[in-house]
């Protein structure tokens, strides 16, 4: 019995060793495959639990430094990150409940976005605080907000500029398990105006891009 004991207790502590050294390049096998057809990860350094890569996501330049220092949480049964570089805050993921908290969310990063090579819109800079979110199978509740500057955005042939966007998110009683974004902007030659509802099984809402002196433009998904 205590040889059995013996070999059982070499086998956890192996095992134990093994996944805290996994490399950090099977984070692309853990992609789902909805958000690797838009999310890359490039030079994946270090381990899972302590490490760095470059993130880029489709159609929108540049990629992004990203780093990661991760610990077991053993109850709840999970795993809690804190983020470094580009985008800051921490990340809990919980096992047992089968979602992902997050808090104190940073980042500050230059935008550009581009339907094959022809670039629809961008800014200089893009500053996003999330105060708060929880993501999971039956909802999406964010709380935080994106301000971009100097932002612009191609309409037929000329650059409108929007000025200063705005984009705050709360959750919403009337979105089930979802959160109500809403968009605005202050300054430029056109005014914008918005209204998303975010859950866990699609985004909805609609865009209204009117011109100085022009028709509005209404988009709605």
């Amino acid at each position: 019995m205590k040889r059995v004991l013996s070999v059982i207790t070499l086998l956890l502590i192996a095992a134990a060793v093994l996944l805290w050294r996994l490399p950090a390049s099977v984070l692309r096998l853990a992609l789902p495959p909805e958000l690797a057809r838009v999310v890359q990860l490039h030079r994946l350094d270090g381990t899972v639990w302590h490490g760095s890569t470059l993130v880029t996501v489709t159609s929108v330049p540049p990629a992004l430094p990203l780093a990661w220092t991760c610990r077991p949480v053993l109850w709840p049964l999970g795993v809690t990150c804190e983020l470094r570089d580009a985008v800051g805050g921490n990340v809990t993921l919980s096992a047992v409940a089968q979602e992902v908290n997050a808090e104190r969310i940073t980042a500050s990063v230059p935008l550009r976005v581009a339907t094959g090579a022809q670039v629809i819109a961008q800014t200089p800079r893009v500053t996003a605080s999330l105060a708060a979110a929880t993501i999971a199978r039956d909802r999406v509740l964010l709380k935080g907000n994106l301000r971009a500057n100097d932002a612009a955005y191609r309409f037929g042939n000329a650059d409108l500029q929007l000025g200063e966007v705005s984009l705050d998110c709360m959750p919403a009683p009337e979105v089930r398990g979802g959160s109500v974004c809403t968009i605005a902007n202050r300054g430029g030659a056109a005014r914008l105006d918005g209204r998303l509802q975010v859950s866990s099984r699609a985004v909805t809402g609609s865009l209204e891009l009117t011109p100085a002196g022009g028709v509005t433009q209404r988009i709605g998904f």
